[in-house]
């Protein structure tokens, strides 16, 4: 029999009476009994593997267990797709599932071993308590930590998004970061010329500006003009392609019916119908409303004990992109739909116009959700109760 530090850490329990480890379910793994070298397939075709894989930037450590959660197989390898499956290839007949945590860097090892048939599972990190009770940890207990969440059916999931979607996907979200780099050169340009001439520009006579506007400004400072124009160039290049990347997302989803159906939404237009509907992906995989609202991070995070408030949850476990966009339709809801500003109004008068804004970006995810699984146009009166 092995030592307490060979089991499982998820089966290390202390009893509460007399602090010693409780019995274990089946006998712990035996000490030593992986391997680091090239495995032999010749124990039983009856056992049942789950393999593990901790992925880094230049290489990823693979493991793999038993049913019964004896350690087999433990190998380091460069992040080449035919170097993993020859190591996973003794245990290819009777592998239950290989889980990969969801790094940066995730998609061509998913991809490559699901077009070879393997079972893939995306662990989703934000959702996995860590272990617990170890002195030393590493590569390798991280890779059997993933292969006995799966094992004992604890693994909490990540979406694998459709690889034949994902290129329009990532597409848009690089438009929201050229969005965001625009977006800071227009500040610079409106900072530079309060501070110099105590003029206010607003963001439409910013995107306007032209070199010989700006030397007409700065006729005597050369030196800030150029600044300037620097940002104007900037501007005017980055408009440039992001008004190439909506083309061709246009282009691609302007006849969905999906996406036709949530710009009957307030306050969604069709760069947030595309982003909506692009980041939310198969509306089916939410079993609930609540769920989906909830990826939308439009539910509250807080830990109640005796009906007390006894601190935060993990208020970044969602979609950030989805939460974006609906506080963007929120405002824009606002600005143009009176029955939501009067509903603003009323809401913000008694919890405050953060608040406010957030129950209405809530509304509008629910309402979402109703309107991609039902097929259905948005109806602003049930939305707000009126």
């Amino acid at each position: 029999m092995g030592s307490k530090s060979d089991c499982p850490p998820v089966l290390r329990v202390l009893s509460r009476r007399s602090g010693r480890t409780a019995a274990l379910p089946y006998p712990p793994p035996k000490s030593g009994h992986y391997i680091t070298e090239e495995p032999s397939a010749e124990k039983g075709q009856d056992l049942v593997y789950y393999c593990g894989i901790d992925l880094h930037s230049d290489n990823n450590v693979l493991g793999v267990i038993d049913s019964s959660g004896n350690r087999l197989s433990i190998k380091r390898n460069a992040n080449d797709l035919e170097a993993v499956k020859k190591a996973l290839s003794p245990f290819a007949g009777n592998l239950e599932g290989i889980v990969v945590e969801s790094t940066y860097n995730w998609y061509w090892l998913v991809d490559g071993l699901q077009e070879a048939g393997y079972k893939m599972h995306l662990a989703n990190p934000a959702a996995i308590e860590q272990y617990s009770g170890l002195k030393h940890g590493d590569d390798e207990t991280d890779t059997w930590w993933l292969a006995e969440l799966l094992r004992l059916k604890l693994l909490k999931e990540g979406y694998v998004y459709p690889r034949s979607e994902r290129a329009v996907r990532d597409l848009l979200r690089k438009r929201g970061q050229l969005v965001r780099m625009r977006t800071q050169n227009i500040l610079s340009i409106q900072n530079l010329t309060c501070r110099n001439t105590g003029a206010k520009l607003s963001g439409r006579q910013v995107k306007e500006l032209t070199a010989d506007d700006v030397k007409e400004m700065y006729k005597e400072e050369t030196e800030r003009g150029l600044a300037v124009i620097c940002c104007v160039n900037v501007i005017k290049a980055l408009t440039k392609q992001i008004e190439a990347i909506e083309k061709r997302v246009k282009s691609k989803i302007q006849l969905s019916q999906p996406f036709q159906l949530l710009k009957t939404i307030s306050g969604i237009g069709e760069i947030l119908a595309m982003v909506i509907m692009l980041e939310a992906g198969d509306i089916s995989r939410f079993p609930s409303v609540g769920n989906f609202s909830s990826y939308c991070r439009c539910v509250k995070s807080v830990r109640l004990s005796n009906n007390k408030k006894k601190g935060n949850g993990n208020r970044k476990n969602g979609n950030k992109y989805l939460a974006w966009a609906f506080m963007e339709a929120a405002n824009y809801a606002i600005r143009w739909e009176p029955i939501i500003e009067k509903f603003y109004q009323r809401k913000s008068s008694k919890k405050g116009s953060v608040v406010a804004r957030k129950a209405i970006a809530h509304k509008l995810a629910r309402a979402t959700y109703h309107v991609l699984r039902d097929q259905t146009p948005f109806d602003i009166e049930r939305c707000f109760g009126c």
